[in-house]
């Protein structure tokens, strides 16, 4: 069995080589081609041609028909390919939320958010066996007045994610080959369904894992030769520190017009709400286990930090007009970035139903091939309702990470958090969830206006405090029950995930 492991990570390492120097070579020809005078128009676009032609390719190469590794990738994604996927990802959000410049969310939020994520509610939701946060949430509270309530809110979350990511990425084609937006819509939605449909979760983390090592190379490039053509190369970083602290401290405390009394709690509601995002948690799912999900995460950061930090040295640091290459590969890399959150939102949102592994035996299991139909489905449908929003409406991005993270946080946080608790039942969590949405409505008639972000992430907050402190407390003054749950962990491998043979 190890010398299996071995050869099938040595497999997996070898197509990771060949595909990086794919692309490497792919970057050389784009060099020679601008040294030797093509037309700026090409070597602007063939960056990002590469690029989304090998996302699409992967995700077709990714097509399965069997449930495992449609919905949890066969638990066979190594650490760090994960941890990749983790950080392509969360560098969509930074730029959907755009935290270097009017980002609604602080900084200090969305850090400790993903950090959270990656390292506590990532490992907890693997070591349940769970393909994704609705089967444990269907699973421990199978009653189905909760389920089609959770379902609802999961899937308008997955929807806000994945359309504020879409919006991104036709922004960025747009930037890239500036055809008319229902164009550019069409022409990204087929993109993001090649990448996403096909293969499901195995076609989001292995995306994701390429998508992270082309942005990390493109944001490294430029600052690894500054670095050695010249010399004084710390003259620069010394002379922009001034601007780089400023930057930074604008990002860290950012907010819509908070009162800095009430800046705690903004803070606060943003790390809660950041790290209740259920398509955040996605790339911990392909891992074999508990153990191989911390380590996933702890790659993820490390990668997911490298990218920021890159970004922010090379638009703060050395910043100067981009030639036709280099912006070609920039906008890229944000296209890529986009396309990566859109695509975990798109998963999320399919899989809002969730299986209650509970019950598997005692109900009828349709077929694999019903199962995936159903899925592929509304996946294609998401995506089209997405791109037909983003061409007729007006659509922030921000706003709709800002009301997906406090859907996250209000109504989803308080039952999360009751979920890992042996005491808890659905009648608890019945009261945590009837509590946090009448807390919601409540506040929501209270306001004479819409409220702001940081207003907005109060309010979930304290909806989310109400709904948590009422389950727990009466979870701890019922009687105990009376037979203990049926040790079931291991069914989400045995009976939701089997071929439906």
């Amino acid at each position: 069995m190890p010398d299996q492991r071995e050869r099938e990570r040595a497999k997996i390492d070898g197509r990771a080589a060949f595909a990086a120097a794919a692309y490497l070579m792919g970057i050389g020809l784009i060099f020679l081609l601008e040294r030797v005078g093509a037309s700026e128009g090409l070597v602007h676009a063939l960056g990002p041609l590469f690029a989304l032609a090998g996302l699409a390719l992967l995700g077709v190469l990714t097509r399965s028909t069997r449930v495992p590794a449609f919905f949890a990738a066969d638990r066979a994604i190594p650490a760090p390919y994960a941890g990749l996927a983790f950080a392509a990802i969360a560098a969509g959000l930074v730029l959907c939320l755009r935290l270097s410049g009017d980002s609604p969310l602080p900084l200090a939020g969305v850090a400790i958010g993903l950090c959270i994520s990656a390292l506590v509610i990532g490992p907890l939701l693997r070591a349940t066996n769970a393909s994704a946060l609705s089967d444990l949430l269907a699973t421990r509270f199978p009653s189905l007045v909760l389920r089609l309530y959770f379902a609802g809110l999961l899937f308008a979350i997955g929807a806000l994610v994945a359309a504020a990511g879409l919006a991104t990425a036709v922004d960025a084609f747009m930037t890239l080959f500036a055809p008319s937006r229902a164009t550019a819509a069409i022409v990204v939605a087929i993109i993001l369904a090649l990448m996403i449909v096909p293969g499901g979760l195995a076609g989001l983390l292995w995306g994701g894992a390429a998508s992270a090592g082309i942005i990390i190379l493109i944001l490294a490039l430029p600052i690894a030769m500054q670095f050695f053509a010249s010399d004084g190369v710390i003259a620069p970083l010394l002379g922009a520190a001034g601007v780089g602290r400023d930057a930074l401290a604008r990002a860290w405390s950012a907010g819509d017009a908070v009162d800095p009394k009430a800046q705690f709690l903004v803070v606060l509601a943003s790390t809660l709400a950041i790290a209740a995002l259920p398509p955040l948690t996605s790339a911990a799912i392909g891992g074999s286990g508990q153990r191989q999900a911390l380590r996933a995460s702890a790659f993820g950061l490390a990668f997911t930090a490298f990218v920021i930090l890159a970004a922010f040295v090379d638009l703060v640091v050395w910043p100067a007009p981009l030639g036709a290459m280099t912006g070609g590969l920039k906008s890229s890399a944000m296209l890529l970035a986009a396309l990566m959150l859109a695509g975990a939102g798109v998963h999320s949102a399919s899989r809002a139903w969730g299986a209650n592994a509970g019950g598997a035996y005692d109900r009828y299991m349709p077929l694999a091939s019903q199962r995936l139909a159903r899925s592929r489905t509304l996946m294609l449908a998401l995506i089209a309702l997405c791109a037909a929003l983003i061409v007729r409406l007006p659509f922030d991005p921000k706003l709709a990470l800002v009301g997906a993270a406090a859907l996250s946080l209000g109504l989803i946080a308080p039952v999360l958090a009751l979920a890992f608790s042996p005491r808890t039942t659905s009648t608890h969590a019945a009261a945590a969830a009837f509590v946090s949405l009448a807390t919601v409505l409540i506040l929501g008639a209270l306001e004479s206006r819409v409220p702001d972000a940081g207003r907005l992430l109060i309010g979930a907050l304290c909806a989310a405090a109400a709904g948590f402190i009422v389950g727990w407390s009466s979870a701890i003054f019922s009687p105990g029950e009376r037979e203990a749950p049926p040790a079931r962990r291991d069914l989400f491998i045995d009976a939701p995930l089997d071929p439906g043979n």
